[in-house]
């Protein structure tokens, strides 16, 4: 099974093009870090990381003779709903690793906002049915789940749903959930959430927004105080490829989770009470 440092690298990784056509896989890591490494200046503002950056990411994942040994088996990739993610084999012919990359593009935003005020999304909906196919079609008995900002969302949602096939669950800089989702799956959640380990950068503002299902959440400090800085993947780990020291989020950004969670649960409350006004007055 993979480490937590592990899983992260692999996130960084998802928000990298593949080097072949979808259905030229499966290739291995290994194939995919050596086309970017030659072309690393060409990442700069791939998860709002440096070409710098991704230069020692990709050095990261190259040193890594576990890593270095997986296949990229599958994508999904679809921009109506920002939805991307790769499905990776393991050290264990039973476990697969699916990994989702954060929002780019419109359609990932306007799926956000939708995440806010519902109980699931499109997104949400369809990376449960990549997990799904994933399990079908390469016979996968359990998986590693992992993702950064919105990936880790689909990820802890994947398990929540179906927490009895997911060995663990870590996402980073995710945000949590809606009022509408927590009553929806409140019984799963309580079932399923000590699977879901949650980094946090101390200063980022995604990871503060909405409710926060995971079991652990952890508060990393990354050496910086700018919002941008502290959402990107790679500073979740120090320079050596380990998670970084444990961190202390400001108060204001406790309040301002505090604020969007009453907001939703304020908007929940409200639609429940217009169905019951609406079910003992129909028009």
């Amino acid at each position: 099974m993979l480490c937590h440092s592990q899983l992260n690298l692999l996130s960084q990784l998802t928000a990298l093009p593949l080097p072949v056509h979808p259905e030229d896989l499966p290739i291995p890591v290994s194939e995919m870090v050596a086309v970017h490494r030659r072309h690393y200046p060409k990442l700069a503002g791939d998860a709002a990381m440096t070409s710098k950056e991704w230069r020692h990411s990709l050095e990261l994942i190259q040193e890594d003779s576990a890593l270095m040994s997986l296949q990229i088996l599958r994508q999904a990739d679809e921009p109506r709903t920002g939805l991307y993610g790769l499905c990776f084999t393991s050290d264990s012919p039973e476990t697969g690793i699916i990994t989702f990359r954060g929002t780019v593009g419109l359609g990932g935003w306007i799926d956000n906002y939708k995440g806010a005020f519902s109980a699931e999304t499109d997104q949400q909906k369809n990376a449960f049915r990549f997990y799904e196919d994933c399990k079908e079609e390469f016979g996968f008995l359990n998986f590693d789940l992992a993702g950064h900002s919105k990936g880790g969302n689909d990820a802890q949602y994947i398990t929540i749903l179906n927490g009895e096939c997911i060995n663990q669950c870590v996402s980073f800089n995710s945000p949590g959930f809606s009022a509408d989702f927590i009553g929806k799956y409140y019984r799963q959640i309580q079932k399923n959430r000590n699977k879901i380990t949650a980094y946090e950068g101390a200063y980022d503002i995604v990871n503060i927004l909405l409710t926060s299902i995971a079991g652990k959440r952890l508060v990393i400090e990354t050496g910086s105080k700018t919002p941008k800085n502290n959402h990107k993947p790679n500073h979740i780990l120090d320079t050596l490829g380990h998670i970084g020291l444990p961190g202390k989020r400001h108060p204001l950004y406790s309040s301002i989770q505090n604020m969007t969670v009453a907001m939703t649960f304020a908007v929940f409350q409200a639609k429940r009470n217009l169905r019951r006004k609406n079910k003992k007055n129909p028009a």
